[in-house]
């Protein structure tokens, strides 16, 4: 049903979305032949909703920028899905039909940089309180000279760091949150899916964000650039795909267990 070749052919205006079509990059053609208009109508909608530009070239087919294929390729399922099922239950696939259809990954609201800072401070804070008790043990052990108490501080600032992977890291991946963006009612998503991450990207965005946080103006970069960004995405949610929006993740008492905390 895709072809990765844009058919010859000048493109027309495109409809409303969130970001602008680029007529320059690579492009995805969805052939739209056996499409009835209402059922192209419903896409479109979708497509919109989802914030993925396209455009229609002279064929009538849909064209959409490369970048967003995975993007585009769930709309497409779940529309099809839904279409399947609408089908099979003796529904029209009349425009009207479908206005009760709820999305199933719904188009989010990304959060803003400022509440984003904030919801980072308490984070921050929660962090700094649990490793001022190793820095304290290591400070005492070091002016008194009692290596014990230094070895002590040690396996303590090593449980620091392993708490706060598993909480920044890995639960933020399973769950979409942490204590600071709980409290400001926002939570971290997929970026195609809308779906929580994934304890893989979790962890890899907190590795990065520790790693960078050695190279100072670098974290500085990484944590300012939502302030020009369009989808308001540190440059280490772009690296992963990921984007932190408004309200919290969907049906929390339906979802899996959270994860055992590895020092309790």
């Amino acid at each position: 049903m895709v072809n990765p070749d844009t058919p010859d052919g000048d493109l027309s205006k495109a409809e409303d979305a969130v970001r602008v079509f680029d007529p320059d990059a690579e492009k995805l053609v969805y052939e739209m032949e056996d499409w009835t208009a209402d059922e192209q109508s419903v896409f479109c909608d979708l497509l919109g909703r989802r914030g993925i530009p396209y455009k229609f070239d002279a064929a009538g087919d849909l064209v959409v920028g490369a970048v967003d294929e995975e993007a585009a390729d769930s709309a497409l399922d779940a529309f099809l899905a839904e279409a399947k099922e609408r089908k099979e239950m003796g529904e029209t696939a009349d425009l009207g039909a479908w206005e009760d259809w709820d999305d199933p990954n719904p188009p989010f609201e990304a959060a803003s940089w400022w509440t984003r800072g904030k919801a980072a401070l308490i984070d921050g804070l929660i962090f700094i309180a649990a490793w001022l008790v190793y820095v304290t043990m290591n400070t005492i052990g070091m002016i008194t000279g009692t290596n014990t108490l230094m070895g002590v501080a040690t396996l303590v600032g090593l449980g620091t760091l392993v708490w706060a992977g598993w909480l920044f890291g890995y639960r933020q991946g399973v769950t979409g949150t942490t204590p600071g963006k709980r409290r400001l009612g926002i939570h971290l998503v997929d970026a195609v899916s809308g779906e929580v991450p994934g304890w893989p990207k979790g962890v890899g965005r907190w590795l990065v964000t520790g790693l960078a946080s050695v190279i100072g103006f670098v974290l500085l970069i990484d944590y300012l650039w939502p302030l020009w960004d369009s989808k308001k995405q540190r440059l280490t949610d772009k690296a992963f795909r990921t984007q932190v929006v408004v309200g919290f993740p969907a049906t929390p008492g339906d979802g899996q267990a959270l994860p055992p905390n590895p020092i309790t």
